[in-house]
């Protein structure tokens, strides 16, 4: 089993690959977040699947899973699991115009 590191090491290679066949600006700007043009997070969330589909000890994928132990709720973008019951890896991604949530100051 990955550690964090070793699981942010390799998505972070495998993205870096996957991002070189799409247009300059894609990830980093809003040409690709606009109304007609909102591509950016759905291309994210099948690129994100796609890696996980490859990665060895993953065999099956969620994409917007909903999970509770029982108190604990999270709603993650992309879930990889090592069996249907079993996930390993969750995955949330932030586009340029994300309308998310964020912290920005805490104390």
């Amino acid at each position: 089993m990955k550690t964090c590191n070793e699981w942010a090491d390799y998505l972070s290679k495998r993205l870096a690959q996957e991002f070189k066949k799409l247009p300059n600006g894609f990830f980093d700007s809003f040409e690709y977040t606009s109304t007609g043009n909102n591509l950016c997070h759905s291309f994210a969330w099948g690129i994100i699947a796609k890696i996980l589909w490859e990665t060895p000890g993953i065999s099956a994928v969620g994409i917007d899973v909903r999970l509770n132990n029982g108190g604990t709720k999270i709603q993650p973008d992309v879930v990889g699991f090592s069996d249907v019951r079993t996930p390993v890896v969750f995955i949330d991604y932030e586009s340029p115009n994300s309308s998310d949530v964020e912290i920005t100051d805490y104390h």
